[in-house]
């Protein structure tokens, strides 16, 4: 069975039809083929298709709803702004899908279940500044509402806004970002690290009772589990122990792979012809560079040694070297990929 996310805008657009598709990709905007479950659930690849009824379709409608204020923004889900963010995020797509299958359990936990296996309703994501952690989430929880078929809403909290220099400030600003009436919104607190530090060290620092106090009655708020909630942090081994404790799910976003760093650079050298920057080529998928080597066309093997010269910067910084070779007009691949290997240097 392939699933196929469809915008209900989209629907009339496409026809279910036999064929070969790519997995977990983007076919046209508003047409996601996703996973293909056939005894193993296959997140990468080709799926030939033969049967019709192969193929299950999962529509969902997209609001443009966004209501942000001074300490927080909240989006309607499935969200515009979010549309794309599952497919151009360039990481592991098993691992992906591991994080996204645990919270879609956890969500969908009764009480009675959570109260049997100590489910709290709460992950991290964490991982170095810089690889996604924030737009991954984003595309967690709009998947969340999509396959749950659910107009759901997202909460995005910055933790440092909720700090204040006045005491007892700071435990009214948390209460008041937390207390939501929709169950079905996900809350996200954003650079947790700056207010989740680990108590022991707090105490020790002489820092104000405040931090101490922060901790505990968002500690009381994952116990009640009214919503799920989400953190996000670059320094997970600061964090205090008993929240780290109550998480469901640590979702660990490391620097990428050789692959991955070819695959962003091809995906992102794609988005640039499909915006009329670059004049049109197909780069070999990475597996075929790796196997072929210097045999592999020479565009390709270029690709694949520029990729091996920024294995060690972030997603971040890659679209940043990116944006960097942007010319007035169209450009051809051989300019850019020249450009691209000045900048390894």
């Amino acid at each position: 069975m392939l699933i196929v996310e469809i915008d209900i805008k989209m629907k009339t657009c496409w026809k279910v039809a036999k064929g070969t598709y790519k997995i977990n990709t983007k076919l046209i905007d508003g047409i996601n083929i996703c996973e293909l479950i056939s005894g193993l659930v296959l997140y990468e690849g080709y799926a030939e298709i033969i049967d019709e009824n192969d193929i299950k379709i999962i529509t969902y409608e997209l609001y443009d709803s966004e209501d942000h204020n001074s300490n927080y923004s909240e989006y309607v889900l499935p969200n515009l702004r979010f549309a794309d963010n599952w497919t151009s995020i360039t990481y592991n797509e098993s691992y992906k899908y591991w994080a996204f299958s645990y919270l879609n359990r956890a969500y969908n936990a009764s009480k009675e279940v959570c109260d049997a296996f100590g489910i709290n309703k709460c992950m991290i994501v964490y991982g170095p500044p810089g690889v996604g952690k924030s737009t991954f989430t984003k595309a967690l929880c709009q998947k969340l509402a999509i396959r749950n078929k659910k107009k759901m809403h997202l909460r995005e909290i910055n933790c440092n806004r909720i700090l204040s220099r006045f005491y007892g400030e700071s435990i009214k600003n948390l209460a008041n970002l937390l207390d939501c009436e929709n169950k079905d919104t996900v809350i996200v607190l954003d650079e947790a690290d700056s207010i989740l530090l680990d108590r022991g060290s707090i105490i020790n620092k002489n820092e104000p009772n405040d931090s101490v106090r922060i901790i505990n009655s968002l500690l009381s708020f994952i116990d009640r589990g009214k919503n799920f909630i989400i953190l996000i942090s670059n320094f997970k081994d600061q964090l205090d122990s008993a929240i780290l404790d109550r998480c469901d799910i640590l979702v660990e976003m490391e620097k990428l792979s050789l692959q991955l760093t070819y695959n962003l650079l091809k995906n992102t050298l794609e988005k640039m012809m499909d915006m009329g920057y670059l004049e049109h080529y197909q780069f070999m998928e990475f597996l075929n560079v790796e196997i072929c080597g210097e045999m592999a066309d020479e565009r390709s093997w270029s690709l694949f040694n520029i990729a091996a010269r920024h294995l060690q910067k972030s997603p971040r910084q890659i679209k940043k070297l990116m944006f960097g070779i942007l010319g007035d007009g169209k450009q051809s691949i051989g300019e850019a990929l020249k450009q691209l290997a000045n900048t390894s240097k």
